[in-house]
Protein backbone atom coordinates (compact mmCIF):
# COMPACT_ATOMS: atom_id res chain seq x y z
CA UNK A 1 0.00 0.00 0.00
CA UNK A 2 1.68 3.26 -0.93
CA UNK A 3 1.71 5.86 2.15
CA UNK A 4 1.56 9.71 1.73
CA UNK A 5 3.02 11.94 4.83
CA UNK A 6 1.35 15.23 5.36
CA UNK A 7 3.69 17.96 7.35
CA UNK A 8 2.21 19.67 9.89
CA UNK A 9 3.55 22.56 11.31
CA UNK A 10 2.43 25.22 13.65
CA UNK A 11 0.23 27.74 11.85
CA UNK A 12 -0.78 25.03 8.89
CA UNK A 13 -3.97 25.73 6.92
CA UNK A 14 -6.34 23.29 8.63
CA UNK A 15 -8.97 22.32 5.89
CA UNK A 16 -5.51 22.44 3.47
CA UNK A 17 -4.08 19.56 5.20
CA UNK A 18 -7.27 18.02 6.18
CA UNK A 19 -9.06 17.98 3.10
CA UNK A 20 -6.26 15.93 1.74
CA UNK A 21 -6.04 13.56 4.66
CA UNK A 22 -9.66 12.47 4.81
CA UNK A 23 -10.27 12.51 0.85
CA UNK A 24 -6.58 10.14 0.87
CA UNK A 25 -7.80 8.05 3.37
CA UNK A 26 -11.51 7.39 2.34
CA UNK A 27 -9.37 5.99 -0.79
CA UNK A 28 -7.69 3.55 1.05
CA UNK A 29 -4.21 5.23 1.45
CA UNK A 30 -1.82 4.62 4.43
CA UNK A 31 -1.93 8.49 5.93
CA UNK A 32 0.28 10.04 8.32
CA UNK A 33 0.18 13.50 9.57
CA UNK A 34 3.63 14.31 11.00
CA UNK A 35 4.50 17.40 12.98
CA UNK A 36 6.98 18.89 12.14
CA UNK A 37 7.98 20.35 15.87
CA UNK A 38 10.70 18.49 17.94
CA UNK A 39 9.20 16.10 20.10
CA UNK A 40 6.98 18.09 22.53
CA UNK A 41 5.38 15.12 24.50
CA UNK A 42 1.63 16.01 23.09
CA UNK A 43 1.41 15.55 18.99
CA UNK A 44 -0.81 18.92 18.64
CA UNK A 45 -0.45 21.41 16.59
CA UNK A 46 -2.24 24.54 16.13
CA UNK A 47 -3.41 25.45 12.71
CA UNK A 48 -3.65 29.08 10.85
CA UNK A 49 -7.35 29.60 12.71
CA UNK A 50 -6.08 28.05 15.96
CA UNK A 51 -7.65 24.73 15.76
CA UNK A 52 -5.89 22.31 17.26
CA UNK A 53 -4.83 18.75 15.56
CA UNK A 54 -3.18 15.66 16.81
CA UNK A 55 -0.79 14.02 14.86
CA UNK A 56 -0.06 10.61 14.15
CA UNK A 57 3.80 11.19 14.78
CA UNK A 58 6.40 13.77 14.85
CA UNK A 59 8.72 13.96 11.31
CA UNK A 60 11.79 12.86 13.33
CA UNK A 61 11.17 9.50 13.89
CA UNK A 62 10.14 8.65 10.43
CA UNK A 63 12.62 8.18 7.37
CA UNK A 64 11.52 9.22 3.86
CA UNK A 65 12.24 6.21 2.36
CA UNK A 66 8.57 4.90 4.44
CA UNK A 67 6.55 6.88 2.29
CA UNK A 68 5.18 7.14 -1.59
CA UNK A 69 4.54 10.77 -1.52
CA UNK A 70 4.71 14.24 0.48
CA UNK A 71 2.20 16.52 1.05
CA UNK A 72 3.16 20.79 2.42
CA UNK A 73 -0.48 22.14 3.46
CA UNK A 74 -0.50 26.31 2.87
CA UNK A 75 -0.94 28.29 6.41
CA UNK A 76 1.66 31.67 5.87
CA UNK A 77 2.83 30.88 9.34
CA UNK A 78 2.97 26.98 8.82
CA UNK A 79 5.00 27.58 5.64
CA UNK A 80 7.47 29.60 7.10
CA UNK A 81 7.62 27.19 9.63
CA UNK A 82 8.13 24.10 7.36
CA UNK A 83 10.78 26.27 5.23
CA UNK A 84 13.28 26.59 8.44
CA UNK A 85 13.13 23.35 9.33
CA UNK A 86 16.14 21.46 7.99
CA UNK A 87 14.79 18.14 8.54
CA UNK A 88 11.76 19.09 5.94
CA UNK A 89 14.59 20.11 3.77
CA UNK A 90 16.32 17.00 3.95
CA UNK A 91 12.74 15.09 3.45
CA UNK A 92 12.74 17.23 0.27
CA UNK A 93 15.89 16.65 -0.91
CA UNK A 94 14.98 12.67 -0.21
CA UNK A 95 12.27 13.11 -2.45
CA UNK A 96 13.78 14.85 -5.21
CA UNK A 97 16.72 12.25 -5.52
CA UNK A 98 13.99 9.52 -5.34
CA UNK A 99 12.21 11.18 -8.28
CA UNK A 100 9.07 10.49 -5.39
CA UNK A 101 5.88 12.87 -5.90
CA UNK A 102 5.86 16.28 -3.34
CA UNK A 103 2.70 18.20 -3.66
CA UNK A 104 1.93 21.48 -2.23
CA UNK A 105 -0.91 23.60 -1.97
CA UNK A 106 -1.36 27.37 -1.35
CA UNK A 107 1.93 29.18 0.42
CA UNK A 108 3.23 25.47 0.31
CA UNK A 109 5.10 25.66 -3.21
CA UNK A 110 6.97 28.66 -2.32
CA UNK A 111 8.94 26.41 -0.01
CA UNK A 112 10.13 24.10 -2.53
CA UNK A 113 10.85 27.51 -4.67
CA UNK A 114 12.20 29.06 -2.35
CA UNK A 115 15.21 26.61 -2.37
CA UNK A 116 15.09 26.24 -6.09
CA UNK A 117 13.53 23.22 -6.47
CA UNK A 118 11.01 24.43 -8.62
CA UNK A 119 13.38 25.90 -11.11
CA UNK A 120 12.55 25.51 -14.35
CA UNK A 121 8.92 24.01 -13.35
CA UNK A 122 5.85 25.20 -13.96
CA UNK A 123 3.75 25.49 -10.69
CA UNK A 124 0.81 27.63 -9.09
CA UNK A 125 0.56 28.47 -5.88
CA UNK A 126 -2.19 31.32 -3.72
CA UNK A 127 -1.19 34.85 -5.24
CA UNK A 128 1.49 36.52 -3.67
CA UNK A 129 3.61 33.22 -3.12
CA UNK A 130 4.96 33.01 -6.77
CA UNK A 131 7.85 35.51 -5.88
CA UNK A 132 9.77 33.25 -4.06
CA UNK A 133 11.17 31.46 -7.15
CA UNK A 134 12.18 33.48 -10.16
CA UNK A 135 13.22 30.89 -12.11
CA UNK A 136 10.27 28.51 -12.41
CA UNK A 137 7.22 29.23 -14.46
CA UNK A 138 4.34 30.15 -12.38
CA UNK A 139 0.55 30.14 -13.60
CA UNK A 140 -2.52 31.73 -11.79
CA UNK A 141 -4.04 27.88 -12.35
CA UNK A 142 -6.03 25.73 -9.73
CA UNK A 143 -3.82 23.22 -10.23
CA UNK A 144 -0.12 22.28 -11.92
CA UNK A 145 1.41 19.06 -12.27
CA UNK A 146 4.96 19.27 -13.69
CA UNK A 147 6.87 15.77 -12.96
CA UNK A 148 7.07 15.04 -9.36
CA UNK A 149 5.58 18.56 -7.83
CA UNK A 150 1.92 18.34 -7.82
CA UNK A 151 1.00 22.10 -6.76
CA UNK A 152 -2.32 23.56 -5.93
CA UNK A 153 -3.47 27.78 -5.60
CA UNK A 154 -5.53 27.00 -2.16
CA UNK A 155 -8.15 25.27 -0.38
CA UNK A 156 -10.78 25.72 -3.42
CA UNK A 157 -8.04 23.26 -5.05
CA UNK A 158 -7.87 20.59 -3.11
CA UNK A 159 -10.32 18.78 -3.94
CA UNK A 160 -8.84 18.60 -7.54
CA UNK A 161 -5.44 18.18 -6.26
CA UNK A 162 -6.79 14.99 -4.24
CA UNK A 163 -8.49 13.51 -7.34
CA UNK A 164 -5.17 13.65 -9.18
CA UNK A 165 -3.09 12.46 -6.34
CA UNK A 166 -5.83 9.59 -5.86
CA UNK A 167 -5.94 9.11 -9.25
CA UNK A 168 -1.92 8.04 -8.80
CA UNK A 169 -1.52 6.77 -5.83
CA UNK A 170 -4.59 4.24 -6.41
CA UNK A 171 -6.10 4.62 -9.72
CA UNK A 172 -9.12 6.96 -11.73
CA UNK A 173 -12.41 4.76 -10.74
CA UNK A 174 -11.49 4.96 -7.07
CA UNK A 175 -10.89 8.83 -7.40
CA UNK A 176 -13.87 8.82 -8.92
CA UNK A 177 -15.77 6.90 -6.36
CA UNK A 178 -14.24 8.86 -3.54
CA UNK A 179 -15.06 12.14 -5.45
CA UNK A 180 -18.67 11.06 -6.04
CA UNK A 181 -19.57 9.84 -2.90
CA UNK A 182 -18.05 13.52 -1.09
CA UNK A 183 -20.67 14.85 -4.32
CA UNK A 184 -18.26 16.99 -5.40
CA UNK A 185 -18.93 18.02 -8.99
CA UNK A 186 -16.55 20.31 -10.13
CA UNK A 187 -13.71 19.66 -12.62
Amino acid sequence: MKRLAVFLADGFEECEALVIVDLCRRAGIDVDMLAINDQTGNLLVASSHMVTVRADGYLSNHDPKEYDVMYLPGGKVGVDNLARSELVKSWIQSFVDDGKTIVAVCAGPSVLSRYGYLDGKTYTCYPGFENYGSKAHYTASQMEHDGIFLTGNGLGACYLVAKALIREMVDEATAQKVLDAILYHGN
